[in-house]
């Protein structure tokens, strides 16, 4: 899985975990998971998705400034 994001350097976790930083590129295992994208002064980026094995999907997420 790819995840990018604006702004880059954005935190990404997958079921609640740091897994890294955006822009990534992402071992994640199949099934049902939980996506979200967090930086500072930004609204947090989420998403459920579901991955099937050897799939390649690539998320764009773009954060919303904080309120």
């Amino acid at each position: 899985m790819t995840v990018l994001s604006t702004p880059a350097g954005s935190d990404i976790r997958v079921d609640g975990r740091f897994v890294g930083d955006t822009p990534s590129t992402l071992e994640v295992a199949a099934g049902n998971r939980t996506i979200e994208v967090v930086k500072s002064g930004y609204q947090t980026w989420k998403r459920a998705v579901t991955l099937a094995a050897g799939s390649s999907v690539t998320l764009d997420a773009t954060l919303a400034a904080a309120q």
